[in-house]
């Protein structure tokens, strides 16, 4: 009430109206929280029976727990507890059943983590969240373990991208508590095909954990009906150089040679031209040999490799610029992609990414090279390697390799585009400061003015002209830091939409059958019975992926094409609705079944 006993009339509030062509427009605009449910309802609400919780309670807590993570995500730092772990512990929920309260704590926390295309936090925020629950409260383990048990019994349902993130999570997650893990309950994976769903998850679990221990480590961590799925020790791919030695000619050797004498790189590139095997090879051979061969010399760490790298940079960027008298008028640097993950590919798991991070960050590569890269391998799967049976001297797409060097490429300009942004942003932020101190001095001379304060004023006055002269200096560096910025945008909706063009073109002629097959609901057991996933289901399901991941940074012109080459390649209907929809973002749940559940309820 106003004074004098009125009371207030509030404005009368205008609702906007809104039109939408379809759900996939209502939900780009107001995107809805990821709902995962994966225990059964009687774990985390009970029956609804007297004193059991009903939706609404659930719906509550989730928001409580989401709102947490959000409060107490910012500049998080490592120490004893973070700050989310230590209020998600203490939650003032219900405590006639706590155990509920944990499994919905848990059941959350991997719903957030794994939404698609991408969580509301950095992913590893997620997992040590995961950790410190466990070690401050002793119940929640087996709580975490008990979600992680049901998921894997519903492997065969989750999305490719999702999988990949769990298994990231459970790597990191071992490798903290010293790689202990109930593995005897999984051991039934080991006689199952290669590419059954639950085995293909435990073999890149296992994968990375030997990313993040020693090999000998991890095995003795294993039961012994698990072996078979552990990688080979780290080293090189002997197929990929055999071949390359092969192709070559010989020069392999000699390339060898001198990588053990430390030749500078303008004697390599005089013995390459004085011995005519530049002009018998080709400039695409001859880069692909001395990338092998300076790679294979650098393997016994990353800073040999570096050190070579740069060593011979001089000549792997002659070899790979564009030639007259050629018929690659972009150059051949697809070839040392090619070369380096070829050289680590089936051997090591790793590897293969840092050697391509390497070349992308010394521009020895640019991201169109690793798409390019891709095409070939798809395009042509017997000259790279990539088929199924000769799948060790070539990286295809749909491993685990391929879709992190794919996205590699793209986040790689992602992060110089935040980098201007973030400077761009520091020059705004300044320059509001200098604003608001301009008018406070103003101000402050004005009222010393008013008071006769003359030499007060005369401060004021100085300290206002100061800000102003700081404010055109601010001004000009932000239009400055902002012309990169412009740049930086358009480069990665190039980055991102020519990786998402070559994929699509490469990829959509031959999934036909693996889109029919994907836009039907998965029918039968999908855990220890599911059937085995062919390699173009996972191929479509990782193309998918990266339309899905990258789908904000392409402009509209890419999306224009990518549209335009689903109807020239004259592909099924069934496969542009499958790469129409990961583009759009209709269909972006977890589980493939969970819209056709949503839609039903």
């Amino acid at each position: 009430a106003a004074a004098g006993g009125d009371r207030h009339a509030p404005p009368p509030l205008a609702v906007p109206e809104m039109s939408f062509s379809g759900p996939a427009e209502a939900l780009a605009t107001f995107p809805v929280r990821p709902r995962l449910r994966i225990l059964s309802q009687s774990l985390t609400e009970g029956l609804w029976e007297g004193g059991d919780w009903g939706p609404l309670e659930r719906f509550v807590t989730e928001e409580y727990i989401t709102d947490t993570l959000w409060a107490f995500e910012p500049g998080y730092r490592r120490s004893a507890i973070i700050p989310a772990a230590e209020q998600l512990g203490t939650l003032p929920l219900p405590s006639d059943h706590p155990e509920r309260c944990q499994f919905l704590v848990a059941e959350t926390l991997f719903g957030e983590m794994l939404a698609l295309p991408k969580p509301a936090h950095d992913v590893v925020f997620y997992h040590v969240v995961v950790q410190d629950l466990c070690k401050a409260i002793p119940s929640f383990p087996k709580m975490m373990a008990n979600v992680v048990g049901h998921m894997f019994k519903q492997m065969g349902r989750m999305d490719c991208e999702a999988r990949e993130r769990l298994a990231d999570w459970m790597a990191h997650h071992l490798s903290c508590f010293d790689l202990a893990w109930p593995w005897k309950s999984w051991v039934h994976v080991a006689g199952k095909a290669d590419n059954h769903p639950q085995r293909a998850f435990c073999k890149s679990v296992i994968r990375r954990l030997c990313r993040l221990s020693y090999h000998e480590r991890v095995r003795d961590s294993l039961p012994e009906e698990l072996y078979c799925l552990l990688p080979h020790k780290p080293s090189l791919n002997p197929d990929y150089i055999h071949e390359t030695l092969n192709a070559s000619s010989g020069a392999l050797h000699d390339l060898q040679a001198f990588m053990k004498s430390k030749t500078p790189a303008d004697k390599v590139m005089e013995w390459l031209n004085d011995s005519g095997k530049l002009a018998t090879l080709g400039h695409a051979a001859a880069a692909r040999a001395l990338t092998v061969a300076v790679l294979q010399h650098g393997q016994k760490c990353i800073t040999h490799h570096n050190v070579l790298l740069k060593r011979y940079e001089p000549a792997l960027r002659l070899l790979t610029a564009p030639h007259e008298g050629t018929n690659d008028d972009e150059g051949c640097e697809h070839v040392l992609v090619a070369a380096a993950a070829g050289v680590w590919s089936g051997t090591h798991p790793h590897m293969a990414v840092v050697a391509v991070s390497r070349l992308l960050e010394l521009g020895l590569c640019k991201p169109a090279a690793v798409a390019r890269w891709l095409v070939s391998a798809i395009e042509d799967e017997e000259a790279a390697g990539t088929t199924e049976s000769g799948a060790s001297r070539g990286v295809a797409w749909g491993t685990a390799d391929a879709w992190d060097i794919a996205c590699l490429a793209v986040e790689g300009v992602m992060a110089v585009r935040e980098n201007h942004n973030w400077r761009w942003q520091s020059f705004e932020r300044k320059m509001k400061t200098a604003e608001e101190e301009a008018a406070a001095a103003a101000a402050a001379a004005m009222a010393a003015e008013q008071l006769g304060r003359h030499g007060e004023a005369q401060r004021a006055q100085a300290a206002e002209a100061a800000a102003v002269d700081r404010i055109a200096e601010l001004e000009k560096k932000a239009e400055a830091a902002r012309a990169p910025l412009v740049d930086a945008d358009a480069d990665v909706a190039d980055c991102a939409g020519g990786m998402i063009l070559a994929l699509v073109k490469a990829l959509a002629p031959k999934l036909e059958a693996a889109a029919i097959a994907a836009a039907s609901a998965p029918s039968g057991d999908a855990g220890k019975e599911a059937a085995p996933e062919p390699r173009d289901r996972r191929a479509l399901a990782l193309c998918r992926a990266v339309l899905r991941r990258f789908r904000r940074q392409v402009g509209a012109a890419f999306e224009a094409d990518v549209h335009e080459a689903l109807e020239d390649t004259g592909v099924s209907r069934e496969a542009a609705v499958a790469i129409g929809e990961a583009l759009s973002g209709r269909s972006s749940s977890l589980f493939k079944d969970a819209l056709a559940a949503e839609m039903a309820e």
